[in-house]
């Protein structure tokens, strides 16, 4: 970036060297990085031997990788504003999401990396560009990665036609309808409304994460764990479970046979007949939220295509539930709502028209009426 602005000051002051350059935020960064590394900064004359080797690759679509170690292949899609970013912006942010997703946290490393984008190559040797300043960015990122962990990456062209995992990678993904996620706006509506400070999401993906810690079902850039089941859900106070939908059963047998309390803000579809629904009742500690997901509230979004409506809108409610794996706990929230009924020689029951909400949506937990929580969430 310094080197651009010195660029573009000789061309407004035509060639004088003695003018004035005008620096920008980011020129002020680098001028201190180099100020606090120009002592210590060095290059080693003999690199350090190649411990792994890679592929990568972008398309409009997503980016692909390919570790040739471990013969672990993944990838993932744009999201809508990468999507505008020029192929060779892509290329560079494929590498740099590549050795997040295939090596998170590693050091002292060097990489080589196969890529099919000259561009991409000459950006990363040069260390930058003058030519472009969205591939200068994408290639300060990169190095400034790099530098952290101590990673020294060597790169080489590819063919586009060698290059059959990656770009498989890069052009194929999963069933989308796996990567349905609440609008950020609905999901921060909800957190206030319920008031409730959340730790980890627990099935998410890069594009779709709701909370900066997130745990995703393959390897992914930034995902603190991979595979939730993997993971000791006790290790956190509070998680967020929005899980598939053929999953629920199973998320919630886990996270009730967690060894300690735990609270957890869980995400289901309101089906009446299904056999998790009245366990999992069991366990609220707060009022259920209702959420009819219809083709113009947008309360259920893809990320890389916000235009499109969920296959189920206007007949798909959601269930918000707050829960504790604590029965104990659970059963003293309960008791705090009315009876629904009485057994013979207890005292007769007052009037129960309190529960009526302004929905309509009333539920009962083990003979107590817990009414849902009146909202106005929207987008």
């Amino acid at each position: 970036s310094l080197e651009i602005a010195k660029n573009k000051a000789l061309i407004a002051s035509h060639d004088d060297f003695d003018g004035f350059v005008s620096l920008s935020d980011l020129d002020r960064v680098d001028i201190k990085w180099w100020m606090s590394h120009i002592s210590t900064a060095s290059m080693p004359i003999l690199e350090p031997p190649i411990t792994d080797i890679i592929n990568t690759d972008a398309s409009t679509d997503g980016f692909g990788y390919f570790d040739h170690s471990s013969q672990v292949s993944g990838g993932g899609r744009w999201s809508e504003n990468e999507r505008r970013l020029h192929i060779n912006c892509l290329e560079l942010r494929a590498i740099l999401l590549a050795l997040q997703a295939l090596f998170p946290g590693t050091l002292d490393k060097h990489i080589k990396i196969f890529c099919d984008s000259q561009v991409a190559i000459a950006c990363v040797l040069r260390q930058g560009s003058t030519k472009s300043l969205p591939c200068n960015t994408e290639t300060r990122n990169l190095l400034l990665y790099c530098e952290k962990y101590h990673l020294v990456l060597t790169l080489a062209y590819i063919g586009t036609a060698d290059n059959v995992e990656a770009d498989f990678e890069s052009r194929h993904f999963a069933n989308p309808d796996t990567e349905w996620s609440l609008h950020q706006s609905v999901f921060d509506q909800i957190c206030s409304l319920l008031d409730i400070f959340l730790d980890i999401d627990m099935f998410a993906e890069r594009l779709n994460r709701k909370l900066p810690k997130y745990c995703a079902w393959r390897p992914d850039p930034q995902a603190l764990f991979i595979d939730a089941f993997a993971v000791q859900w006790s290790d956190f106070n509070c998680i967020y479970l929005f899980p598939p939908f053929s999953l629920v059963g199973r998320v919630l047998k886990t996270f009730l046979n967690l060894p300690r309390r735990t609270v957890a803000l869980l995400i289901v579809p309101f089906w009446k007949t299904s056999p998790w629904l009245t366990l999992a009742l069991q366990y609220l500690i707060r009022k259920p939220l209702v959420l009819q997901v219809n083709q113009y509230n947008q309360l259920l979004v893809l990320e890389h295509d916000r235009n499109r409506v969920h296959p189920l809108a206007g007949k798909l409610k959601l269930l918000v539930l707050v829960l504790s794996n604590s029965f104990t706990e659970a059963k003293g929230f309960r008791q705090t709502f009315p009876l629904l009924s009485r057994h013979h020689a207890q005292t007769r029951l007052t009037d129960s028209i309190k529960c009526t909400t302004q929905n309509g949506f009333v539920f009962v937990v083990k003979d107590r009426l817990i009414p849902s929580l009146p909202h106005s969430i929207r987008v």
